[in-house]
């Protein structure tokens, strides 16, 4: 009889939160950038934006009242580019028509697994804010002015903190349109072995604007 009224109770538990999964598809861009625990010495080193394309799928559920969980997979190409600026000649002070420019970007191909909780207000327009943590595995690393490969000295696996805020716009009682902002910063270092040359730890840090299509399930 016990194990009767448990089935009972797992199954309506099911019903109930059905009416509350959603799945989705997103898409959007990443900025990227590095963060570095050392600074080179001897040279000043310019940071750049590395813009690239991101997408992946979303499932979200109502956990209680307002608040859902949010479980993504998706594609990730972050990275870092930085330039400074050379010289052949050996006078000093070095002239200016001798220097060149050296640009140096790199690139880091993950599938990563972001696992939130979102906490949403409003009726068809609502606002939504999420934090959570997201661990990613790595696919492909290497420098794009070159041949060299940097998965050799590269984690394949990264985790990282997220926070974010979006808006969702409810089309009717089965679609929802949003779009968002993500703060995304690793709290592990992606690195294998940090060296003073290569700027200490590295750490990944990105700005995620997204936007996605969600079909509710009743």
């Amino acid at each position: 009889m016990k194990s009767l009224l448990l089935l009972v109770f797992l199954l309506s538990s099911i019903t109930v939160s059905s009416q509350d999964l959603s799945i989705g598809i997103n898409g959007g861009t990443l900025f990227s950038s590095i963060h570095k625990t050392e600074t080179l010495e001897g040279i000043t080193m310019y940071k750049d934006r590395h813009l690239t394309p991101t997408f992946g799928l979303t499932a979200e559920l109502r956990l209680f009242n307002e608040f859902f969980g949010v479980l993504e997979v998706n594609y990730e190409e972050k990275g870092f580019a930085e330039h400074y600026f050379s010289s052949f000649s050996s006078v000093a002070p070095t002239p200016p028509e001798s220097l060149f420019r050296v640009d140096n970007k790199s690139s880091f191909n993950y599938i990563s697994f972001p696992i939130l909780l979102r906490y949403k207000y409003g009726e068809k327009i609502k606002i939504y804010g999420s934090a959570g943590f997201s661990p990613s595995v790595l696919t492909d690393a290497d420098e794009l002015n070159s041949d060299v490969s940097l998965a050799y000295n590269t984690k394949k696996i990264d985790v990282s903190g997220i926070i974010e805020a979006g808006l969702e716009l409810n089309l009717s009682s089965n679609i929802a349109l949003n779009c968002g902002a993500r703060y995304d910063r690793s709290v592990t270092h992606h690195n294998k072995h940090p060296r003073p040359i290569d700027g200490g730890e590295l750490r990944h840090t990105t700005y995620r604007f997204y936007g996605g299509i969600k079909y509710y399930i009743k």
